[in-house]
């Protein structure tokens, strides 16, 4: 739309530089043929005929300009992105993100209840050591209407020797292929996580988590040297060495 602003003013422009050197040719003209006294030959278009001329073809050029944007295909924008918040001792910070989401203040999540949310349907899933208790969108979206809220808590044991790994990855509906997200990996083990974010329409959103000890990050960094080494283009997951794993899907009809 930007550069259809550009094109039209450039336009109106050179329309009024075209119609001032008319008007300064039809005035010389008619300066001229007053001085000699010329009454005879071929007239020039009057300036009230000229400017209705040129208003009708910066009108025609303009009802063509909108006719051909309005039949171009418009950009389609992912709404994706969804943001993580520990919120385990109330003090709502930031984990991680991934698309737009914004990272100045976690305060505003806490309107947020884990028992219920106006416009929301409630859905419990139990994995494991984990529950996730997704809230999708059943009102229209608005800025303080997300279309999925998804608290994550764990529930096993916590000691030193034990980290907690989180992902979430937006996967298209049709072949489940990944589109994008983010983990983090080898962090402290929060009690209780919120994750906020949008869905496209073909969109589901996959969160998995998965706690995994000392040996197994020993036989993990093992598996991917030896996937460097072979070459193939696969690589281990690390839930795949983990004490503990859970995930949940989080579809919005």
């Amino acid at each position: 739309m930007f550069n259809v602003a550009r094109i039209i003013i450039l336009f109106v422009i050179i329309a009024a530089v075209l119609m001032f050197a008319y008007y300064l040719i039809y005035t010389h003209n008619i300066n001229k043929k007053i001085i000699s006294g010329q009454v005879s030959g071929r007239k020039m278009v009057d300036i009230p005929k000229m400017i209705m001329i040129a208003a009708i073809i910066v009108l025609m050029f303009l009802c063509a300009l909108f006719a051909k944007e309005a039949n171009r295909p418009q950009m389609k924008y992912s709404r994706n992105n969804y943001a993580v918040i520990d919120i385990s001792d109330n003090d709502y910070k930031y984990a991680s993100y991934a698309g737009s989401a914004n990272l100045d203040d976690a305060s505003f999540a806490k309107m947020y209840s884990k028992e219920k949310n106006p416009g929301y349907d409630k859905e419990i899933v139990d994995d494991g050591d984990f529950k996730f208790t997704i809230f999708k969108r059943s009102a229209e979206a608005d800025s303080f209407h997300p279309d999925f809220l998804c608290f994550v808590d764990y529930n096993g044991k916590k000691t030193s020797d034990l980290s907690l790994s989180i992902s979430g990855m937006f996967c298209e509906k049709a072949d489940n292929k990944n589109s994008f997200g983010t983990g983090s990996g080898g962090g402290e083990i929060y009690d209780t996580m919120l994750f906020i974010g949008n869905l496209d329409e073909k969109s589901f959103f996959n969160i998995s988590a998965w706690i995994i000890d000392k040996e197994g990050e020993a036989l993990y960094s093992e598996a991917m040297e030896k996937a460097f080494e072979e070459d193939k283009g696969e690589f281990p997951k690390e839930e795949d060495f983990a004490v503990s794993s859970a995930s949940a899907d989080i579809f919005i009809n």
